[in-house]
């Protein structure tokens, strides 16, 4: 019997496959575990050598330095070509670290001490993440698009968070929500529509619901007529046919993002 045929490393697809210096690209390929550079000869015929890591499907790395161009990009695994070579345009700038903003919105306890994840792109070299100007007292960086931070204590309330990284320091207006054991949540809205431009009563169910004293409906204010430990009665204030987020705050801070509830303005 003949022996089985050795894998052959061999590259694929380049992407993106345009961008700017220090952009993070990926090439997925064939048997990949064994590239450890990228050689990268750019729009003016000079090559660079980058460090890449590989894994069996694909290899990553960030491009180097160079003018608007097409450039070619060679895999390396140690000294041998990993063929084919791919091309990459150059637009002529700097790649610059961003920040996502969160889907669904990130919340924790004032407490603190447990793992925030955040993700965006060349994250790589993140130094210090802040959540409303206090610092994270441990920082990892998982990937270049995923960094965890633990939140330190803090005060209810959303806050801005701060990420430093080598080429700038990011800033995610109110990335973050401080709530306590004690947040309102809302589970039903009764009724969950009614016509436009007209107020009318409504009915809120959740728990936590005693210390509320803002209901809003989208950005106007509601009338609290009454309220308990587990229901609010309110007057909805008139607006145009939209449907419009319902939401409460207190000294125990907004009701938490996971319990979302709507009203819809409608025409008959």
């Amino acid at each position: 019997m003949a022996p089985a045929a050795l894998a052959t490393p061999r590259a694929g697809v380049l992407s993106p496959n345009a961008g700017n210096t220090n952009e993070y690209v990926v090439v997925s390929g064939d048997d990949l575990g064994g590239v450890t550079q990228a050689a990268v000869t750019g729009p003016d015929g000079r090559t660079q050598t980058v460090p890449a890591t590989g894994t069996s499907g694909d290899a990553y790395f960030r491009m180097p330095a160079n003018g608007a161009g097409i450039a070619s990009v060679q895999l390396l695994a140690g000294s041998t070509p990993v063929p084919p070579a791919l091309s990459f345009t150059y637009y002529g700038g700097t790649a610059q670290p961003v920040l996502f903003d969160p889907d669904p919105p990130l919340y924790g306890l004032t407490t603190g001490g447990y793992p925030v994840h955040f993700r965006g792109e060349q994250l790589t070299g993140t130094t210090g993440v802040t959540f409303g100007g206090v610092a994270s007292p441990h920082v990892q960086v998982l990937n270049d698009g995923e960094i965890v931070a633990t939140a330190p204590p803090h005060a209810p309330g959303r806050v801005d968070v701060g990420v430093t990284t080598p080429d700038r320091a990011l800033t995610l207006a109110g990335g973050f929500l401080y709530v306590t054991a004690q947040a309102p949540t809302i589970t039903a809205v009764a009724p969950n529509r009614g016509l436009a431009y007209v107020g009318g009563i409504i009915q809120l169910k959740g728990t936590n619901l005693g210390s509320v004293t803002k209901l809003l409906l989208g950005s106007k204010a509601a009338t609290i007529l009454g309220k308990t430990a587990t229901s609010i009665t309110a007057w909805a204030p008139p607006q145009a046919r939209q449907s419009v987020v319902v939401s409460v705050d207190g000294p125990n801070g907004p009701n938490l993002p996971s319990s979302v509830a709507y009203y819809a303005y409608l025409l008959y």
